[in-house]
């Protein structure tokens, strides 16, 4: 036989007898006598890297097992413990202490006899290490090996989630057995939030706020008494599942929440008297003056009916002041700057809680006017242009209807939006490309959208002329009623 063909014939005989080995596993169990035998849940507010009050310590339950019969060979064996990033032992490995800690006798496979014969350490172990390497004797041919492991918990726990893993070898041809390495199917620890701002019915959601009416001038809401209009809502609620500590503790309740902040953002609060959160149950708080155009909202008295996971109203109010109110401008609305600070520990097992986090912000409803929009009619040319375009619009109530016209996508870059004053006769009026070039002018080519105050204009139709010669007629005319958006 070559030398080829014997290095062939040997490695398939390897892999035969490797695929006939078992396999090396190691996962939570309950049958050391540990505090956590399965995967906990805490809270991400704990403040893990908070050395000054009580650490999240306890002992931790786990299992190294073969699935079939591998007794690794002659002699000794290494049993490598590796803890992931966050997590530390709390306290010295000691031999003294490994008989009770790694229990020997407790085979729950029939007539297995013992797990091993007896076990050591060799390396590491230390207290705020995350490795050790103990001395195994003896194993059985489906060993069981329950470890009680004394483990601390560190921030980069969360932020960093890894499972404990291991390794088994022979000592002396470090040959691994049952595979040889392994990790848990879980991590040490799972974290999530105790307060949720996010998720279906969660957060910031945007209503559909009154139209700012034309008989007042935009100054106040369409509908009577047109003083106040809801925007939308936000909804937080805690969850139950995360605990305070890792050997249960407690869930974190709206007691642990010092205050709640967030601010109703306005594009120009011009108008704007005040904004009110309706918490239910007649039970209001109304923010009055603002900081730039923004009203900001410090939650203490009722942050339990913030966080009881119903939605709470936000309503904006106008009007209210004297004389010649101001006009209320279109404008998007938002919450933002939100944070939940919280208490220094938590009610239930005084663990130490992070100073804060953010919470529930989006976009709310946008303030509109009442109204009448047309368009955009794509590619309108200027007077400089060869094609000419005229606008015809017809149902007209009043002889001038005062409204504006937005130009955009403009060739040349003049975009913006321009006041416009649209003269009619039987109701009807029209707009050319030379009345567009003298409101905006050089616009080249560019999508133009009108918008009337109402009661404006019912149709409009679009006629392109090229020299005398009409090309198009009734093209693109896209109507809205009750917005400008």
């Amino acid at each position: 036989m070559n030398i080829k063909k014997l290095l062939t014939t040997t490695a398939i005989a390897a892999a035969a007898a490797t695929s006939a080995h078992a396999t090396l596993t190691v996962d939570y169990s309950a049958t050391p006598a540990a505090t956590v035998s399965a995967i906990p849940t805490i809270a991400s507010e704990l403040d893990l890297s908070n050395t000054t009050g009580t650490p999240l310590t306890s002992t931790f339950g786990f299992q190294a097992a073969f699935t079939t019969a591998d007794t690794g060979g002659a002699g000794n064996f290494l049993l490598t413990i590796n803890l992931p990033a966050g997590v530390t032992f709390s306290q010295n490995i000691l031999s003294s202490t490994l008989a009770t800690d790694f229990p020997n006798n407790v085979d729950t496979v029939a007539n297995n006899g013992d797990d091993y014969g007896a076990i050591a350490i060799q390396s590491g172990g230390g207290a705020g290490s995350q490795q050790v390497v103990l001395v195994v004797t003896t194993i059985g041919a489906t060993a069981q090996i329950n470890m009680k492991l004394p483990l601390n918990i560190g921030p980069d726990a969360c932020s960093s989630p890894a499972p404990i893993s291991i390794s088994f070898v022979n000592q002396l041809t470090n040959a691994g057995v049952g595979g040889g390495s392994a990790s848990a199917s879980d991590n040490v620890v799972l974290c999530s939030s105790a307060f949720n701002s996010s998720g279906t019915g969660l957060g910031v959601a945007a209503g559909t706020p009154d139209l700012l009416g034309v008989a007042s001038g935009y100054t106040l809401f369409k509908t009577a008494p047109g003083t106040s209009a809801t925007l939308g809502t936000i909804n937080a609620s805690i969850d139950a599942t995360p605990q305070d500590d890792v050997a249960g503790g407690g869930s974190l309740v709206a007691g642990d929440v010092a205050k709640a902040e967030f601010s109703v953002d306005f594009v120009d609060a011009t108008g704007i008297d005040s904004v009110t959160v309706d918490f239910g149950g007649s039970t209001t708080q109304t923010v009055s003056t603002p900081v730039g155009n923004s009203f900001p909202f410090v939650v203490t008295t009722n942050l339990g009916k913030l966080l009881d996971g119903t939605a709470d109203s936000i309503k904006v109010n106008v009007g209210g002041g004297t004389g010649t109110l101001p006009v209320i401008k279109e404008q998007a609305v938002s919450v933002g700057s939100s944070t939940l600070t919280f208490n220094a520990t938590s009610t239930a097992s005084a663990q130490n809680l992070i100073s804060s986090e953010a919470f529930a912000s989006g976009a709310l409803g946008s303030i509109t006017r009442d109204g009448q929009s047309f368009g955009p009619f794509d590619w309108v040319g200027d007077a400089s242009k060869a094609s000419r375009n005229i606008f015809r619009f017809t149902g007209a109530v009043a002889n001038t209807t005062e409204g504006e016209v937005t130009f955009s996508n403009s060739s040349t870059g003049a975009n913006g939006t321009f006041p416009l004053t649209l003269t009619t006769a039987n109701g009807e009026g029209q707009v050319d490309s030379i009345a567009l070039d003298a409101l905006n002018p050089g616009f080249g080519r560019a999508d133009v959208k009108f918008f009337f105050f109402s009661p404006g204009p019912a149709d409009v139709d679009r006629l392109m002329l090229r020299g005398d010669v009409l090309s198009t007629f009734g093209g693109g005319a896209n109507t809205t009623a009750g917005s400008d958006d």
